[in-house]
């Protein structure tokens, strides 16, 4: 399984050099480690969990019974990001493979989701200052300048308020990379299929 993950990795590095990724990380989670807290949240094909890993707080993604024939998309997510290392960044602890399904080990943040404060702030129950609002912009801006500017860049695909997560002082971290893909940064590449959410998709 570890080496299937860095396998996949190999395929995304220009060149190894000036990767940022350390190909003698251990990846691999024992299942047995891993305690499923509660459900925490859902995409279309993933499903994620509050667990407990050595103590600390992780979140879990897994992807929904009827897409679990196609475990190699969350495999190919979790070699892309295990290279990433920004404070406004998912942090990536590892994957983890059950007899029945796998799993993606990644920071836990105690915030929420960026679209669940803003639902929360229209009806009231939170408030934003403006120097918050300053900070969380300024922190995704700084996540997606450092995924930019790797060898190669890497290309979000689907950056909305749903994929930014907040930590418990409301710290801004750019995550789900299940549509990201990297490029090479001496070539022009053009994606030809429309992917991400229609709302917040780029308009050319």
């Amino acid at each position: 399984m570890e080496q299937a993950l860095l396998d996949k990795r190999v395929i995304f590095e220009e060149d190894e050099e000036s990767s940022s990724c350390n190909l003698n990380r251990p990846f691999i989670i024992s299942a047995e480690d891993i305690v499923i807290v509660k459900k925490i949240g859902e995409g279309g094909a993933a499903n994620v969990f509050l667990a407990k890993w050595k103590g600390q707080e992780v979140a879990i993604k897994t992807l929904k019974e009827c897409f679990r024939g196609d475990n190699e998309v969350l495999e190919t997510e979790a070699a892309l990001i295990s290279s990433f290392l920004h404070p406004n960044v998912i942090r990536f602890w590892g994957f983890c493979a059950s007899s029945s399904q796998k799993y993606m080990v990644m920071e836990y943040m105690k915030g929420g989701s960026l679209e669940n404060l803003i639902q929360s702030c229209k009806i009231g129950k939170e408030k934003l200052s403006l120097y918050e609002k300053l900070q969380i912009l300024i922190g995704v801006a700084k996540g997606m300048a450092y995924l930019h500017g790797l060898k190669p860049c890497c290309v979000h695909r689907d950056l909305k308020p749903g994929n930014i997560l907040l930590d418990e002082n409301r710290i801004s971290k750019v995550g789900d990379f299940g549509l990201s893909r990297l490029i090479s940064n001496t070539y022009q590449t053009s994606f030809t299929t429309n992917v991400g959410t229609l709302f917040y998709m780029a308009p050319e």
